[in-house]
């Protein structure tokens, strides 16, 4: 580490990661990319990118910029750009979204409603 700068806790452009094997309930916030491959119940605000992989289960309020989804997914989730659903992929909710940007891949299933708003912040206020 360069001695002129000290060190914040910070590490810019490293990713969250909750691993296979934790199981965490709560708030989350991030502003860096999001990897969920274990087990989180609660409610999740990602700035950045969210990927839930084919291990992860995530019951929750959620709301990124861009999600990534293989794992199982239940909840409310707003997107700001685009949501990609994988093969592997279970989604069982409420998508909200401003603009179209929902990509299914065949065998992923979308197993809930798809709304656009035009404010998002309002939609998210009950909360």
């Amino acid at each position: 580490m360069p001695k002129d700068k000290a060190y914040n806790g910070e590490a810019a452009g490293v990713p969250t990661v909750i691993g296979e094997d934790a199981v965490l309930e709560g708030i989350l916030r991030s502003t860096a990319p999001l990897h969920i491959s274990g087990t989180f119940k609660g409610r999740i605000i990602a700035e950045n990118e969210i990927v839930i992989s084919a291990s992860g289960r995530v019951e929750a309020k959620v709301k990124a910029r861009r999600a990534v989804l293989a794992g199982h997914f239940a909840g409310d989730m707003v997107v700001l750009e685009e949501i990609e659903i994988a093969p592997t992929c279970r989604f069982l909710g409420t998508l909200i979204q401003k603009e179209p940007g929902l990509i299914v891949a065949k065998g992923g299933r979308f197993e809930g409603r798809s709304v656009f708003v035009d404010d998002l912040d309002k939609a998210m206020a009950e909360w």
